[in-house]
């Protein structure tokens, strides 16, 4: 059962949720009825949430000849996509994961 303080069913039949959350996510049914019969719709409900990025080290150093891991981790739903900008002065080759981690192998 929907509870009273975050649902809230409108004149136009509409379900007003407050306050949305994650836990929110769901199936949803929409019951209409008269002397003839009833029937019911099925409604899909995903929340979003948008990006964050989790705490992350905000200086490196390298060594000359050396490789180098740049990491970056982000939360959100659905889960975001990391991309590099303004990579200056990188010399050596640079790529980068299916996580969002930024690799410069042999560092000059």
């Amino acid at each position: 059962m929907l509870s009273e303080e975050s649902f809230q069913t409108l004149n136009n039949g509409s379900l007003r949720i407050h306050h949305l959350r994650v836990q929110d996510t769901g199936y949803y049914l929409c019951w209409a009825e008269n002397l003839v019969q009833r029937t019911y719709a099925q409604i899909r409900l995903e929340v979003q949430v948008p990006p964050s990025i989790d705490q992350i080290e905000r200086y490196y150093s390298g060594t000359v000849g050396q490789s180098i891991k740049l990491s970056c981790q982000a939360n959100g739903i659905p889960i975001p996509t990391i991309t590099w900008h303004g990579v200056y002065n990188v010399s050596g080759t640079a790529s980068i994961d299916s996580f969002g981690n930024l690799y410069i192998s042999q560092l000059e």
